[in-house]
C-alpha cells in the first residue's frame, strides 16, 4: 500500500524462505506462485533485474503444478514482468517481441491485462524510437480518461497522460502536447497538493519549461531539472519516476532517451 519496495522485498524473501525452506513439506502451488511473483515484482522495482528474472523462472516451474486457468492468468503477468526486466538489461528488442506475441496469441481474461500490455508495448516502441508505432497503439485506446480511471485507477491515467505528452513532443506535435498539459491541469488539479502526485506535477512543470524554451538553448535545462525535482537515495527511488526523469534529462544533455535511461538506472 505504501509502495515501499525497498523494505518490502527483504521482508518477502525472509518469510518466503521461512515458509518454504523445508522441501519435504506440502504446499499450495497457487499460493507459492503468488509469493514468488511478489518477490519478482519487488525485485524489479528495486532495480534487481537478474534477481527478478530468477524468481520468475521459479514461478514458471511451480506454475506447472497449477490449474490451467491459473496458468493463463500468470502467463500475462510473467510475460509483462519479464519484458520489463529485459528492457533494463539492454534487451529491448526481446521485450518488444515478447509483448507482440502476447497481444497476437493470448486471449485476455481481464481487460486490465490487455490495456497494460498495449501501454507497455507502446513505451518500448517509444524507447526504440518507433514513435509512429507508439502513436498507433495510443490511438487504438479510444476510451475516455474517465473510463480508464474506473478500470485502471487515477494514478495510471495520470501516467498515461504524461506519456502521451512526451510522445507528442517527440513527434513535434507541440500544440497537442500543450493541449494535453492544459487537460491534465484542468482534470487533475484536485490532486496537485497530494504528496503521492508531487513528482508527476514537478515533471509536468519541467515539461512546460522545456516547451517554452523549445527553440532556444538547452544549456540551463539540466540545472533546472536538478532544482525542480526532489530525489531520494538511488536504491529507494521509484523506477517509473526515474524513467520520466531520464527523458527530460536526455533533452538536457541532447542524447537519446534509451541509453540515458540505462545509464541512470545503472
Amino acid at each position: 500500500a505504501k509502495k515501499d519496495y525497498f523494505e518490502f522485498e527483504p521482508f518477502l524473501i525472509e518469510h518466503f524462505n521461512r515458509l518454504y525452506g523445508a522441501k519435504e513439506e506440502e504446499y499450495n502451488p497457487m499460493v507459492k506462485v503468488e509469493f514468488l511473483y511478489m518477490i519478482a515484482h519487488a525485485s524489479y522495482r528495486n532495480k534487481k533485474f537478474n534477481q527478478s528474472l530468477e524468481y520468475l523462472s521459479q514461478v514458471t516451474v511451480v506454475l506447472s503444478e497449477c490449474a490451467k486457468s491459473f496458468q493463463r492468468q500468470y502467463c500475462v503477468r510473467n510475460t509483462q514482468l519479464k519484458s520489463a526486466n529485459l528492457v533494463f538489461l539492454n534487451r529491448l528488442q526481446e521485450a518488444i517481441e515478447h509483448l507482440d506475441k502476447l497481444l497476437e496469441e493470448h486471449s485476455f481474461q481481464m481487460k486490465q491485462e490487455e490495456i497494460n500490455t498495449m501501454v507497455n508495448l507502446g513505451v518500448y516502441h517509444f524507447l526504440n524510437k518507433e514513435y509512429k508505432k507508439s502513436q498507433a497503439l495510443l490511438n487504438s485506446m479510444s476510451h475516455s480518461d474517465n473510463w480508464y480511471k474506473k478500470i485502471m485507477g487515477m494514478e495510471w491515467v495520470l501516467k498515461k497522460n504524461l506519456m502521451e505528452i512526451i510522445l507528442f513532443l517527440e513527434l513535434e506535435y507541440i500544440d497537442l502536447a500543450e493541449a494535453k498539459i492544459r487537460s491534465v491541469e484542468r482534470n487533475y488539479g484536485g490532486v496537485k497538493g497530494n504528496p503521492n502526485y508531487k513528482k508527476a506535477y514537478d515533471f509536468l512543470s519541467l515539461i512546460k519549461g522545456y516547451i517554452n524554451n523549445y527553440h532556444g538553448p538547452r544549456s540551463g535545462l539540466k540545472e533546472t531539472i536538478i532544482q525542480g525535482l526532489d530525489f531520494v537515495p538511488y536504491q529507494q527511488e521509484d523506477i517509473q519516476a526515474m524513467a520520466f526523469y531520464a527523458w527530460i534529462k536526455s533533452k538536457a544533455v541532447q542524447k537519446d532517451f534509451y541509453p540515458t535511461l540505462l545509464g541512470l538506472i545503472r
